[in-house]
Formats: structure tokens, C-alpha cells, sequence
């Protein structure tokens, strides 16, 4: 028996895009996709001129055809050649762009939050010398300490030994304790002019 290779359309559903059509006394599932870019869908009564019938275990289906007086739709093919690592340059590239752009701003952005000696106020300036000045001064000078009892007194002994002679209590405990020949405590407890300054 000769196998044809025509078949004709017996129906056809749109919406899913696939239909059924008889070829040598037996019924073909068919999908649009397999009958290739076609311009319209097909109907019932086209003729398909099928290229490949195959047998899976859903059934009989054309596999691959032509719709008889359907043009196809032209494919555009200008997709460029793969070119290995052409992607990976692209990115390498952009990313030196991007660093090459931005390397500006990050030296004005650096540039500004610096602050120089001569952007800084006079006052701040001031303020800031005095800070160190008082930082460096924090030991004392061994020039400035004197021993106990070495210190500058306004009293000097010039000769007065009576508390009559005394102007204040400091005085006359200056002359008892630093001057001979006072005579300013009676009792000997230390003490000068108990009763001329209350003590």
C-alpha cells in the first residue's frame, strides 16, 4: 500500500492552536507550531504536506508540514555571531567607565572634608593653641616649689616684742614664732595676744 503524504484538515481549534486531519484512512493530531511559521491558522478542508508522521503513545500526530497555499511568515535572522567572552569585556568595560567617572567626585568629596590650617577660624585656631599650650603645661616646673617655711612673709622682725605693738593676730604669731625677744605669750602655749585679738 503507498503511504501518502497528504492529509486534510478535518477540524481545527483556534484558541488552542491544534486540530486533527485524516491521511491515509487514519486521524493525525497536528499543533500549529509543526506546520512552521505560518501567516494564517489553518482551517478545515487545507491540505498539509507532511514531511514527518510519527507514533508516540498518545497517539498519531503529524509531526512536521507544510500548509498548502499558506505563506510563511519571513524570520528576521540579524541576530549577531555569538563571540566568546564578548559579554564579560562589555561588562569589564563599563566598569572602568564607571571608575573612570567617578574618580573626580571622590577627590572633590575627599578635598571638602578636610579641613586646612588656613580654612579653619581665627578663633578656633586660638582656642586650639591654647588647649595644647595647657596640655604641655600639665607637669608642674620644679622651679615654681619652694620648701615649707621658705615662703615670701609680709611681716619682718624689726624689732617689736609687745602685742600693743601687734596689728592683727597673723602678725603677732609671725614675730612669736620667727622673731627673738618677743614678749607677746605670757601662758607659753603658743598662742600671742590672747586677749588683745579674742583668743
Amino acid at each position: 500500500m503507498t503511504i501518502s503524504n497528504i492529509a486534510r484538515v478535518s477540524d481545527w481549534n483556534d484558541e488552542k492552536g491544534y486540530g486533527f486531519a485524516f491521511a491515509n484512512g487514519k486521524k493525525y493530531f497536528v499543533h500549529r507550531s509543526a506546520l512552521g511559521p505560518i501567516t494564517r491558522n489553518p482551517k478545515v478542508g487545507d491540505t498539509i504536506v507532511v514531511t514527518q508522521f510519527l507514533e508516540t503513545p498518545k497517539g498519531s500526530r503529524i509531526a512536521s508540514g507544510t500548509l498548502e497555499g499558506v505563506p510563511l511568515r519571513q524570520v528576521s535572522h540579524n541576530r549577531k555571531p555569538y563571540v566568546p567572552g564578548y559579554y564579560r569585556k562589555m561588562k569589564l568595560k563599563w566598569a572602568l567607565v564607571i571608575l573612570v567617572l567617578s574618580f573626580p567626585f571622590m577627590i572633590l568629596s575627599w578635598c571638602t572634608t578636610q579641613p586646612t590650617q588656613n580654612s579653619m577660624p581665627h578663633s578656633s585656631r586660638n582656642a586650639n593653641a591654647s588647649v595644647i599650650h595647657n596640655s604641655v603645661r600639665t607637669i608642674p616646673d620644679p622651679s615654681d616649689y619652694q620648701e615649707p617655711g621658705t615662703y615670701e612673709s609680709p611681716y619682718r622682725c624689726d624689732g617689736r616684742v609687745y602685742c600693743s605693738q601687734m596689728n592683727s593676730y597673723e602678725e603677732a604669731l609671725f614675730f612669736l614664732r620667727n622673731c627673738p625677744g618677743t614678749q607677746m605669750d605670757g601662758d607659753g602655749d603658743g598662742i600671742p595676744c590672747e586677749r588683745q585679738f579674742g583668743r
